[in-house]
């Protein structure tokens, strides 16, 4: 790449004195170098990796930041429509705000190219029509401050986002407006939007999501990870879990209001939403949901997908629990869905994991054995699981096997032949011991074992010699 070649020395803003030329002469020619770069052009861009340079000749349709650009925003306002911006590893404080230009912007991948929103605002921004087309690759767009600290805004264009991380934006994750975009292999986690949306927000745009994953992502109100009003909407095996909204709300994962839905081979694992759809909710429009699962998500009323008014067709499709606590509202089904009423430990049937409404404290485990108490035996309908009442020392289990003695024996499971109320298998016999009368009055020298010490040593003493109930009674 040529580089323009200066007609005077160009010195870094702000670290040099003035030259023979006069005061005057420098200012005007640090301000010319300062806006070139990218000063003063946006507040919000004030911090810059290194001082503004001059741009070399865009040769190659290539400008390379920091090293031909001091910052991504003034690479961007010198860019022809078409260029690349190619983003070196590094952190890159500041907003960028592209408006009816077509750019490529590429990064060393999301691990090591990070733009970081300063203050309120979105951290990158991109308006136009669908004539421009926006391609970003490689990047973290992350810290988005406030309410309108979006991580990034599509606003009536076209776009390709792949291999990125949108990550703790307080705005939402992204905002599309209109126009037509894909991501691909992009991480959505820890984005907050106290609106709908905690990931994605979409209003009448038709974007696709393939092989992305999001995760932790909250709104107050509408679709914890995506939230869509009109348009086109495909999700295609993606991860979608741990997502919710916060207040009596819907659609704890996704949330679409006259909206066209594909969701094929995603898996929505462990979405919550207060008051319906704890994975999905729908409200109008139309979905096809094909070899999709849904695990562990929660709400007061259809866990997995709940739909008002929508054309909803679920087909080859497993989701967790009976298919009244799964779904809400009107669907059809194609063939191959399976209700899993065993998914992940769940014994009530009601689409959560017996492990999560333990640990969240919704229902009791007092034996400690990580079943639900109402999915253990018990056997005397006390309310208590027969194994607590045993550890507790409320009633024993002589013989081990799971069930309180006393039921055992009145139900007739276990004998009890000295009625001591110890199962007779738990009272290992011993060799009966041979009595004999004294030889005056003896009749014959047959044995005659005693009944009770047959049953263990001293049985026969503690019993009493007779065949009375239980001792007390």
């Amino acid at each position: 790449m040529k580089r323009i070649a200066p007609t005077s020395t160009v010195r870094h803003f702000g670290t040099h004195a003035a030259t023979s030329a006069g005061i005057g002469t420098f200012l005007l020619a640090a301000v010319f170098i300062a806006m070139r770069g990218g000063f003063f052009t946006r507040g919000a861009n004030a911090e810059f990796i290194r001082p503004a340079v001059a741009f070399d000749a865009l040769d190659d349709g290539v400008i390379d930041v920091p090293t031909e650009a001091s910052s991504i925003q003034a690479a961007a306002d010198f860019a022809n429509n078409g260029a690349t911006i190619r983003i070196a590893p590094g952190t890159y404080v500041g907003a960028v705000v592209v408006d009816g230009k077509s750019l490529t912007i590429t990064g060393a991948g999301s691990d090591v190219t990070v733009v970081r929103g300063f203050g309120r605002g979105a951290v990158l921004s991109f308006s136009g029509s669908a004539e421009q087309r926006i391609s970003v690759t490689g990047i973290s767009v992350v810290g988005g401050r406030g309410e309108t600290g979006t991580g990034m805004i599509f606003d009536g264009v076209s776009f390709d986002v792949r291999d990125s991380h949108i990550a703790g934006n307080q705005g939402g994750g992204v905002v599309m407006r209109d126009g037509l975009g894909t991501f691909s292999g992009c991480k959505f986690d820890d984005n907050r939007s106290e609106k709908s949306g905690g990931a994605v927000s979409n209003e009448g745009g038709s974007p696709s999501f393939v092989a992305c994953t999001f995760r932790h992502n909250i709104s107050a109100t509408f679709g914890g990870a995506l939230y869509s009003k009109g348009g086109n909407v495909s999700i295609l095996a993606c991860t979608v879990e741990d997502n919710s909204t916060r207040s009596g709300a819907w659609g704890g994962a996704v949330f679409g209001e006259n909206t066209t839905f594909e969701l094929h081979g995603t898996d929505f694992t462990r979405n919550r939403s207060i008051e319906s759809g704890g994975a999905v909710y729908l409200l109008g429009g139309i979905a096809d949901v094909s070899r999709c699962t849904f695990t562990g998500n929660f709400s007061d009323e259809a866990r997995s997908l709940f739909s008002r008014g929508a054309g909803v067709r679920i087909a080859s499709s497993r989701l967790c629990g009976a298919e009244a606590f799964a779904l809400g509202g009107d669907f059809a089904f194609g063939d191959g869905n399976v209700f899993d009423t065993s998914c992940f430990g769940d014994c009530n049937q009601n689409g959560v994991s017996d492990e999560e409404e333990i640990a969240m404290g919704w229902i009791s485990d007092r034996d400690g054995n990580s079943v639900p108490d109402s999915c253990d035996p018990d056997c005397n309908s006390n309310g208590l699981p027969d194994g607590y009442e045993v550890s507790a020392g409320f009633a024993q289990d002589m013989n081990a096997n799971g069930l309180i003695d006393i039921w055992e024996i009145r139900s007739g499971l276990a004998l009890d032949v000295d009625n001591d109320w110890i199962p007779d298998d738990a009272q290992m016999p011993v060799v009966a011991p041979t009595v004999t009368t004294p030889a005056a009055t003896q009749s014959n020298t047959v044995p005659v074992p005693d009944p009770f010490d047959a049953w263990g040593p001293g049985m026969s003493s503690r019993m009493g010699g007779s065949m009375g109930g239980f001792p007390g009674q």
